[in-house]
């Protein structure tokens, strides 16, 4: 049996699906490129499915200015539903342009771009709806201290997931709230520590960005192999703020690191809590110049 080129091409797509879901991120950006590239070779239609898992690798490994322009152009084209998804172009490209709108400093922005994102994804269907506010609204919601939207958010997506037997959501939105208690009420927690063992990569992920507490082994180990990108500066600001306690010197060479990767970024989000942090800090700096911190 032959298996023509659009089979071929929809095999990839199945393939992108299933890594995206381990959120290897350098493998998804190839497998899409090489979407592009057969899709170009054999004169196939026009790859949106290639075009919009490359906006969503590159957004996730960090390369938010690229991930912008490829999602910008995915969202305008698009006219319906592609194959291997249940969530519209429309949507899944309205999560990574609010995410980047919100890490590249334009909050209120990213706050349009989530909501308008959500209302589509109340038409679609509740999976969709599931991604929006797990993905753009909450996290969105965290990053730009409001409390009493991710909170909502956050009893949102467990009553959405909860209602059709949705677990992973459910328990997503679960896991959600209590790290949301950790950031923003640090004093009053006196419940068991959360639980982030056995946690998904993505999950962990997003995590590992609301707060110290809520950072996994897995979040940290991923960011040293470079598996995934755009949490690196936040989780390395963290590490730093532990850090600084024992060694100095360390925290110091983390946080210039972290800051350099978040501007690298264009992560303004991310270079103002890097230098919260350092400012905060400060007084157990050794000077640069200091004999036991080298050259």
């Amino acid at each position: 049996m032959t298996i023509s080129a659009a089979d071929t091409h929809t095999e990839m797509a199945m393939q992108w699906c299933a890594t995206f879901t381990e959120a290897d991120y350098p493998r998804c950006r190839q497998i899409a490129y090489d979407m592009v590239e057969q899709a170009t070779r054999e004169r196939l239609d026009e790859p949106i499915f290639a075009y919009k898992s490359i906006a969503q690798s590159l957004h996730f490994l960090g390369e938010h200015a690229e991930a912008k322009r490829v999602a910008e152009r995915v969202r305008r084209e698009a006219k319906g539903f592609i194959p291997c998804t249940s969530v519209h172009p429309y949507v899944s490209m309205g999560i990574v342009l609010a995410r980047i709108a919100c890490l590249t400093g334009d909050g209120q922005e990213a706050v349009e771009i989530a909501a308008d994102t959500l209302a589509r994804s109340r038409r679609d269907n509740l999976i969709a709806n599931c991604h929006a506010i797990a993905l753009a609204c909450a996290p969105i919601a965290i990053w730009t201290d409001d409390e009493q939207a991710a909170r909502s958010y956050a009893f949102e997506l467990m009553e959405e997931a909860g209602g059709d037997g949705l677990n992973y959501w459910r328990n997503w939105g679960r896991r959600l709230l209590r790290a949301i208690d950790l950031r923003f009420n640090p004093d009053e927690v006196n419940e068991e520590p959360l639980e982030v063992d056995n946690l998904d990569a993505i999950e962990a992920d997003h995590l590992a960005t609301v707060d110290g507490r809520a950072i996994s082994e897995l979040a940290l180990r991923r960011v040293a192999e470079g598996t995934v990108g755009w949490t690196k500066p936040e989780v390395l600001r963290t590490q730093a703020s532990t850090a600084i306690w024992f060694d100095p010197a360390a925290a110091r060479r983390l946080l210039a690191e972290a800051r350099a990767t978040a501007l690298e970024q264009g992560a303004i989000a991310w270079v103002k809590r890097i230098d919260e942090t350092a400012a905060l800090h400060s007084g157990r700096f050794l000077p640069p110049h200091h004999p036991t911190l080298g050259p």
